[in-house]
This record gives structure tokens, C-alpha cells and sequence, in this order.
């Protein structure tokens, strides 16, 4: 989630990361911004949503060891679902950079549902990879 936030700040958007316990990103990165709200609560973060960028969690402090299993094991609660969105976010949509483990990190209620644009954040991620790719091809001939 690291660059995402960062991408979103720097285009003077407020993000309002949510996060298990002990599950907390960077302090350098969520420290330095007014426009980063951090919190453990789903309601207070998504309240006034546009849109949910669904992230799996993994603790900095455990990553790559046989540890984060063991870390991960008490949050089944943190998979993404349609309940997380309240009646005042009926209009907020759902987002994810894909891939992603269906019923591990989001529903499949949610993915394949009406707020869900992961296939069109895909598509949109194609035509600027080939961009980029087309650029520094350019640039090396």
C-alpha cells in the first residue's frame, strides 16, 4: 500500500488507511502528511469514502519468515467484504492491483460485484505499462 498512498498525496487526495493492530505501515510514511489518517477502525475509515483500495496485510516486522503465518492467523475478519461498506458508501467503489486471493484478502461477493472496477484498473494498468515499455524502447534505439 506504500506507493499507493504516496501516489494518492501527492495528488491532494486524504487517505484514511485502516489497518489491523500490529499491522502498521511505515511511520516515516504515514507520519509526514496531513493528509493520512490512520486508524483500526473500518467504520471511521471508510466513512465518506469514494473508493476502497483493498491491500493483504503483512507485518514489516515478520515478511518472508515462517512467523507471518502465525502473525496473520487471527485476522479471517480483515477479508474484504460488501458488509464493510455502509449505507452512506453505497456509491464508494471497490479497488484492488490484482492478484488477488479470493475469500483470503476480498469476497467473492465483492470482487464480481457492481462497485468492484479491479478489471478496468487492470486494463488501465496494461495501456500504461505498454507506454512505459513503448518510451524506453525508444530511448534505447
Amino acid at each position: 500500500p506504500n506507493a499507493v498512498i504516496k501516489m494518492a498525496v501527492q495528488r491532494g487526495m486524504t487517505v484514511s488507511v485502516c489497518n489491523p493492530p500490529g499491522f502498521d505501515l511505515p511511520y516515516e510514511l504515514t507520519a509526514n502528511s496531513a493528509k493520512v489518517e490512520v486508524t483500526h477502525d473500518r467504520a471511521e475509515a471508510f466513512d465518506g469514502a469514494h473508493a476502497v483500495y483493498v491491500k493483504s496485510w503483512s507485518s514489516a516486522k515478520h515478511y518472508g519468515s515462517p512467523l507471518e503465518a502465525e502473525a496473520r492467523s487471527g485476522l479471517r475478519d480483515w477479508c474484504a467484504d460488501e458488509d464493510w461498506f455502509a449505507p452512506a458508501q453505497k456509491e464508494a467503489l471497490f479497488m484492488h492491483c490484482l492478484p488477488v486471493r479470493r475469500n483470503a484478502e476480498v469476497r467473492d461477493l465483492l470482487i464480481d460485484g457492481p462497485r468492484s472496477v479491479v478489471i478496468e484498473q487492470a486494463r488501465n494498468r496494461l495501456h500504461v505499462q505498454k507506454a512505459i515499455l513503448a518510451k524506453v524502447m525508444k530511448e534505447e534505439l
